[in-house]
């Protein structure tokens, strides 16, 4: 794709957005990235579960942050010398407009012989990235109640499949638009997440693993009660509602960055969530115990 794409970029940047018009533009698209990095860190545990324990802390963080980050940026870099070839490249512009980003990379590869193989595994890459997803999801579904976690894993990853299926098939002609949506709210859930997680691990539990009742993991009596981390989640998703732009709403904060507003939910959702979280927590550990 760099190969047949990058002949036709050009060192131009073609823009009218100035000033806050611009910081908002480049604040949502910042959301929409980090949305689609972010999310790893809800699933992470379902896989290093199975490293060794005297696994290095920082052979993981590093090979992680990798491994988010280069193809992450491969992608972007990519996208960025499309973007700018379009500005010039009329025929890609109409395609990309009038039929969508699929066909646009169909007429970048020129889809004759290998070309076409490789949309093939293009398309085959999807299946294989939403794995992960599937498993992941049929595993938290087992947690969400006993009952649940006695059906087979098989079944549950079947009903996720079937679920993810029809959305794909519904919003096929706004899959784009749907994606975009989609990321960003992830990436609020993932910050929410990542902030209750680091919290209690590094402020509550000092960062040592014995602070854990480990051989209760499966016993509600024994476990936190969760309140103040449900709580703390809600707190945060005013943040979601007070700076999020996405195609149905744009929060009250967002809305005054430029024209079309700026996302800054992530950031709201990171400040709200951690000033809740430590005095909830507090008081759940005071009156609960645990």
């Amino acid at each position: 794709m760099y190969g047949m794409a990058a002949p036709h970029a050009v060192n131009i940047v073609d823009t009218q957005l100035h000033g806050a018009n611009l910081a908002g533009n480049v604040l949502s698209l910042l959301s929409v990235v980090y949305g689609s990095s972010c999310s790893w860190a809800t699933i992470a545990a379902d896989y290093y579960v199975h490293y060794p324990i005297n696994t290095s802390k920082v052979k993981v963080f590093v090979l992680c942050t990798l491994g988010i980050s280069i193809p992450t940026c491969i992608g972007m870099v990519l996208g960025c010398c499309v973007g700018t070839a379009m500005q010039v490249n009329q025929d890609w512009q109409d395609t990309y407009t009038d039929d969508g980003l699929g066909y646009l990379i169909q007429k970048m590869l020129f889809p004759r012989g290998f070309a076409k193989f490789i949309l093939v595994l293009l398309v085959l890459s999807a299946v294989g990235m939403n794995a992960l997803n599937l498993y992941s999801c049929a595993l938290s579904i087992q947690q969400f109640a006993r009952p649940l976690a006695k059906v087979p894993r098989t079944f549950w990853v079947l009903i996720v499949f079937g679920a993810v299926t029809a959305i794909a098939v519904a919003g096929r002609d706004h899959l784009l638009e749907y994606l975009e949506n989609f990321l960003s709210l992830l990436g609020y859930w993932g910050t929410s997440y990542f902030v209750i997680v680091f919290v209690e691990h590094y402020w509550f539990r000092k960062g040592d693993f014995a602070n854990y009742d480990l051989d209760g993991w499966n016993t509600p009596s024994r476990l936190p009660i969760g309140l103040a981390g449900l709580t703390a989640f809600l707190i945060g998703v005013i943040g979601w509602c007070l700076g999020m732009v996405e195609t149905w709403f744009t929060g009250p904060l967002a809305i005054q960055i430029g024209e079309g507003g700026g996302d800054i939910a992530n950031e709201l959702t990171f400040a709200f969530t951690l000033l809740a979280y430590i005095p909830l927590r507090h008081l759940e550990l005071h009156f609960f115990k645990r």
